[in-house]
């Protein structure tokens, strides 16, 4: 059996304007419907050829900086986030992480100065004895605790949401929830 009919004859030229299609980055296949050859000429035309990789395509940036900005400003927990957007909570997880490395790199998100960093004795004092770098909690007004409080019994009355969640996501311990929504008068917690 004879060779294919369009593997002859491939000039020097002709094999450089394959390996210049083929630097451009454009796959086999479409190199073989330019220029009309079959693949296997096209294939031995670039063999051994290394093509610079396409820069990497952010994927959805609005949407996942619209995520990152509601879990990690807003305190929303990720799994509402995940069955918002249909995402796995994997996702999600992943999408909040590269944002915390993001602002970390950046130095922005974190409240407290003007620059969007937080003074160096507010970083360098914690809540917990043993845990380094963490800032102590942001005190609120009045009319924002109770705001705060309304807020959390809402949570819990009206949207039945556990109290084992609010209080995580406030950071207030699971008993001060319970005492918030049992006692309403009260809308400063000790």
């Amino acid at each position: 059996m004879g060779r294919p009919l369009n593997s002859l004859n491939v000039t020097e030229a002709e094999r450089e304007r394959i390996r210049e299609i083929y630097r451009q980055g454009l796959r086999l296949t479409e190199i073989c419907r330019r220029t009309g050859r079959c693949d296997s000429v096209v294939s031995r035309a670039v063999r051994g050829l290394k093509r610079p990789k396409p820069p990497r395509r952010r994927r959805v940036t609005q949407r996942n900086a619209l995520i990152a900005r509601r879990v990690l400003d807003e305190g929303v927990p990720q799994a509402v986030m995940a069955r918002r957007f249909r995402l796995t909570a994997t996702s999600i997880c992943l999408i909040v992480k590269a944002a915390r490395k993001e602002r970390k790199r950046s130095g922005a998100g974190s409240p407290g100065s003007r620059h969007g960093r937080l003074p160096t004795d507010a970083r360098s004092t914690s809540r917990k004895p043993g845990v380094r770098g963490l800032a102590p909690k942001p005190t609120l007004t009045r009319q924002q605790t109770q705001a705060r409080n309304r807020h959390i019994r809402w949570l819990v009355q009206a949207r039945k949401v556990s109290v084992a969640i609010v209080a995580r996501r406030y950071d207030l311990s699971p008993r001060t929830v319970r005492r918030l929504v049992d006692n309403p008068a009260r809308s400063h917690p000790r």
